[in-house]
């Protein structure tokens, strides 16, 4: 009975430990629990951020949510990437919404260990109303690097689509990128934020970037975009007012903001 038992054991161990992609899902509403204020009529012009935060990892190898969460002070709509729920690095979206007073809806991406522990997420001042998470095409040379987009309905003055997703590093990112741009060109007004893997030399990104119905937010109102950037706030439908960068070392990569008049 005692082999049996190891038997049964090791495959507990094998199950956890092997990583899985989330499935799609649809709902209504974010995680209000956090939200300080909520409700009120939404302002002129709000300012939404896309954010890959690294796991909570600076530059200088150091886990400080803190650090992460003053980068993001003043954003009411900030799309993140690489947030973590794992056994080092727990809970961290709901401990960010904590420290910012934000409405938070996860879009979890890999399961392993029993939890959700690889996400992307979006912080959200104002309500949410219907979303949906849509699995991107996998690729077998990147077997354990699952992706997936989500579409959400900000209900602002007038509806506002958001779309977040994290792309593949290098084999695929193009096949999911034309996924992405399917669902962000049916829809506006909307904004697509996220990382991409690809700079805007990239001849899948030109080809969209060329499209008049498509605003590049960071490149009209950044004096010194870097042309390397693959952080990405694209818009339809909307007038942006300004933009900026904060770099503080929290993360691997800065985070960017921009202004969108209602």
């Amino acid at each position: 009975m005692l082999w049996m038992a190891l038997l049964i054991l090791l495959g507990l161990i094998a199950w956890g430990a092997w990583p899985r992609p989330v499935k799609g899902g649809r709902g209504h509403g974010a995680d209000e629990s956090a939200l300080v204020n909520p409700g009120g009529a939404a302002p002129a012009t709000i300012r939404v951020a896309t954010f890959n935060i690294h796991g909570g990892k600076g530059r200088d190898g150091r886990r400080d949510l803190a650090r992460q969460a003053d980068d993001l002070a003043g954003i009411d709509v900030a799309a993140l990437q690489e947030v973590h729920d794992s056994w080092r690095a727990p809970n961290q979206l709901p401990r960010l919404a904590g420290r910012l007073g934000l409405a938070s809806l996860n879009a979890p991406v890999r399961s392993r260990w029993f939890r959700r522990h690889r996400n992307n997420a979006l912080l959200t001042r104002w309500p949410i109303g219907e979303w949906v998470r849509l699995p991107l095409t996998a690729h077998t040379r990147q077997r354990f690097h699952f992706r997936n987009l989500t579409v959400a309905e900000l209900r602002l003055r007038q509806p506002v689509w958001i779309l977040f997703t994290h792309l593949n590093r290098k084999q695929g990112r193009e096949e999911q990128l034309a996924e992405v741009m399917e669902e962000f060109l049916q829809r506006s007004p909307a904004v697509l934020m996220g990382d991409f893997n690809m700079n805007r030399e990239h001849p899948a990104m030109r080809e969209y970037l060329e499209r008049d119905d498509i605003t590049d937010a960071l490149r009209e109102c950044l004096e010194n975009d870097d042309p390397r950037r693959i952080d990405w706030i694209l818009c339809r439908g909307l007038r942006i007012t300004g933009a900026g960068v904060v770099d503080s070392g929290a993360s691997d990569h800065p985070l960017y903001w921009c202004d969108i008049a209602l």
